[in-house]
Parts: C-alpha cells; sequence; structure tokens
C-alpha cells in the first residue's frame, strides 16, 4: 500500500469525503464539491445517503450526489438526529431562571416531509440521538439523562459524579453507552459505561492515556482503541491499548516500536476499513507525517513525511480522510493536502530523503 501526494488546495476551512467525492468549505464559507464552487455563505456541510448537505440562511439544501438535483427543506437537518427517516429538531430555546438553556423538541418525517409531533415538555441540555432515545447532558455536562423521542419522557438520569464533567460520547455497542469524562486537569481522563435501557453504570474507571490531547479513541468491534500521542506520567509515547465494552478489561496493550525505531510519535489517527490512518512528530518536528497502520496487527504498512513551509497535522479535523483512491488531511494553515492510492510495490515502506545514505 502507497499514496502519492498528487495536489494541495489552499484556504480551506474544513473538509468531508464520501467515496470518490470530496467536500470542503472555504474561510470565506464557499463550498466547493470536488473542486467544483457552489455556493456561497454555506454555515456547514456534511453527506448523507448519497446527498451533499449544506446550512444556509436557517435552511437545509440537498445536493443529489447522481443526477445533481436540489431540493430546499426549511428546516435545520441533521444526519446526527436521523433515524428510520424521522429526525429531530430543537426550537424555542431559552434561558430559565436558574440560568440553565432549555429547548422544545419536535419529530419530523423526512420523506415525504412533514411535522409527526411535538415533545409535550421543555427540555434542559443539549444531546445526541440513538434510535428512538435521546441522550441529553445538562448544561454542566455533570449529569447525563436518557429522553424517550416516544413518550417525552426521562427513561433514567445517570449522575457519574459530582467531580466528573462528561466530556463526550463515544457511542453506543450492545446497549452500552460508552463516554469518556474529566475530573481534572492534573488526571487522566475516565471511561465509563451505561446500560442504556436501565441507566445502570457498569463501568468507570481512570485510564492512564486517555486523554484528548495524547489519545485518539474509536469504537471498533466493541472496543475502544487508545493510541498513546506523548508521553503522561507512567505512560510511554506509542503506548496503546484497547478495551472490551463487552468484557469490561483491557483486551490488548502494547508499544508501537516500529514507529518508536523510525523516530516517529504518533499525533492522531482515525479508524477506517480496519486500517489505522495516522499523524505523527518526525524526529522532533512536529505533526508532519501521515501513514497507515494494520489495526490487527499494528504493521506499519506506509508512511511519508509532508513537506509543509508551515503547519501540522495536530488537532480536531486535522486527521486523515480516505476516499475509495485518495487519502485527504487538512493542516493547521488551511492546506488540504490530496493522495492518491498507488498500486503495491515491492516496497511499501518509502524513507524520508532524510535516512537515505550515498553511496
Amino acid at each position: 500500500m502507497t499514496y502519492k501526494h498528487s495536489c494541495i488546495i489552499s484556504n480551506v476551512a474544513t473538509f468531508k469525503v464520501f467515496s470518490k467525492n470530496f467536500a470542503y468549505l472555504n474561510r470565506n464559507n464557499a463550498l466547493y464539491l470536488n473542486e467544483e464552487e457552489l455556493y456561497y455563505q454555506v454555515e456547514d456541510f456534511f453527506f448523507f445517503d448519497e446527498k451533499l448537505c449544506f446550512h444556509k440562511q436557517g435552511k437545509t439544501i440537498f445536493l443529489d450526489l447522481k443526477v445533481r438535483q436540489q431540493k430546499t427543506l426549511n428546516k435545520f437537518f441533521l444526519y446526527e438526529n436521523y433515524f428510520d427517516n424521522t429526525f429531530l429538531v430543537s426550537y424555542d430555546e431559552k434561558k430559565e431562571v436558574n440560568h440553565k438553556w432549555s429547548s422544545k423538541y419536535a419529530i419530523y418525517q423526512l420523506e415525504p416531509f412533514v411535522k409527526i409531533y411535538e415533545l409535550p415538555s421543555r427540555y434542559i441540555g443539549s444531546g445526541e440521538r440513538y434510535g428512538n432515545l435521546y441522550f441529553l447532558f445538562s448544561n454542566e455536562k455533570l449529569q447525563i439523562k436518557c429522553l424517550s423521542l416516544v413518550t417525552g419522557e426521562y427513561n433514567w438520569g445517570v449522575n457519574i459524579g459530582l467531580d466528573k464533567k462528561i466530556v463526550n460520547i463515544l457511542g453506543i455497542s450492545d446497549n452500552k453507552l460508552v463516554l469518556t469524562y474529566e475530573v481534572d486537569a492534573q488526571k487522566p481522563y475516565g471511561l465509563a459505561i451505561i446500560e442504556t435501557n436501565t441507566g445502570a453504570l457498569m463501568y468507570d474507571s481512570l485510564h492512564n492515556g486517555l486523554h484528548p490531547h495524547r489519545s485518539t479513541l474509536r469504537l471498533a468491534s466493541q472496543t475502544v482503541f487508545c493510541c498513546c500521542m506523548y508521553a503522561p506520567e507512567r505512560v510511554p509515547r506509542n503506548h496503546y491499548w484497547e478495551f472490551d465494552i463487552k468484557k469490561q478489561q483491557i483486551s490488548r496493550r502494547g508499544f508501537l516500536i516500529e514507529l518508536d525505531n523510525l523516530g516517529l510519535v504518533i499525533a492522531g489517527v482515525n479508524l477506517q476499513d480496519d486500517l489505522l490512518y495516522f499523524t505523527a512528530d518526525y524526529k522532533g518536528q512536529w505533526a508532519n507525517v501521515i501513514g497507515v497502520l494494520d489495526y490487527h496487527t499494528l504493521k506499519l504498512l506506509w508512511w511519508q513525511k509532508v513537506e509543509m513551509a508551515e503547519g501540522a497535522f495536530f488537532g480536531n479535523g486535522h486527521v486523515p480522510q480516505v476516499g475509495e483512491d485518495k487519502l485527504y488531511i487538512l493542516d493547521t494553515k488551511g492546506t488540504l493536502h490530496i493522495f492518491e492510492k498507488e498500486e503495491d510495490s515491492a516496497s511499501s515502506l518509502p524513507l524520508s530523503t532524510e535516512d537515505l545514505v550515498p553511496f
């Protein structure tokens, strides 16, 4: 497996990939599809059901990628709030007397578009939808509640601890809600598992190396994979571990010695199709390498140092994304780097030119 650096695009704010298509929003809020400029003053965008969707002036516009037909919806549609041809919309936000923000919610049918019903109450916080359940965080993210989108009533509420602030939901696996939380800046982050039907707290523990600035987490086959970017106390850099959600224990752990021997230190990871696409520091230079690891064996399949006058591949939005035959990555200075996949050659591990020894 090898990739060839084919081109760059400047002034990019964010991008997304779907099969052979890629779309990006530049820093002037113009939306492009495969380098073709489409619209100005776009707020955000995403791919959904073979369509490019974007928000503009409070509306959602759907562009069919096959026939290039456009449809406009006079509601703010988000695919994260979509399930079984319905989607959730919040409205009428206001600050309550206790200074907490509340909203009303309604359920709409997407095709054909029609309002189905409104939920009966006002609800405090914001959340994420999974099926007909909506998991709401309190404004302070100290509590999580499970709201039924069928009845409009809470199924349960959980306080995972007075000193524990929920960071994010990693996902749901086999009726188990997996989330991370923060205790304080001096301690590693914690991992918690909640049974979605009852709200029972099934697992709760701090994990060394589990930190958003040092680790990348993904749900894969009912596991949480963590690769330690830098070295917190007692945890070596390039250390990894995997947590089995069903068994609630570490299923594998180790050290990416192949990367360490090359002077590479993991900076970010994106798991896709059993491959870990990563960014890394190289011999003290900040996040200027991309590469690919086999998720199961963690064997290094390919890596390349990317020449950049400035910028790096570090932080949210700066991990590789992969389409059908291309790899895309955005650096911190707004340059989108595009790599084309090549036929496998005898050697899949090209050396940096700095490592070549003259005869």
